[in-house]
């Protein structure tokens, strides 16, 4: 009696895209920098003096925000959200630590902020990029 196949169960569609290791990767190794860069005496100070503290919380989150926004394939906005949501939080808590530093809601909505405005770049970026390819195609 012939054993007969089955078909493989098609395997689930990954939520992670396949640079995803690569880039979550350095969106943490920059975050750990951050901290650590950000948190030793006077440096935190002389920067934000240098550059503005909010300028700093949005170009720095919104680095992070675009590595982890580019990892995903499904959930990117959620994903990105929580995911600097939970980083943010976590920077202000520490800053709590500190006594040359403070903890500041205003520096947590404004690492959201940067999150929303890569999230938005990049899906517009994606979005010429495909209709530019579909212009070319045809």
């Amino acid at each position: 009696m012939p054993i007969e196949s089955q078909p493989l169960a098609r395997p689930a569609a990954s939520i992670l895209g396949p640079r995803a290791g690569l880039l979550l990767s350095l969106a943490a190794a920059f975050y750990l920098l951050m901290l650590l860069v950000g948190n030793q005496p006077g440096n935190a100070q002389a920067m934000s003096q240098e550059y503005g503290d909010k300028n700093l919380h949005l170009v720095a989150y919104a680095c992070i925000a675009g590595a982890i926004h580019l990892s995903f394939t499904r959930y990117r906005a959620a994903t990105t959200l929580t995911g600097i949501a939970l980083l943010g939080g976590l920077d202000e808590f520490i800053q709590s630590f500190f006594p040359y530093r403070s903890s500041d809601l205003a520096d947590l909505l404004t690492d959201l902020l940067a999150a929303v405005a890569a999230i938005v770049l990049i899906s517009l970026a994606r979005r010429l990029s495909r209709a530019s390819a579909w212009a070319n195609k045809n």
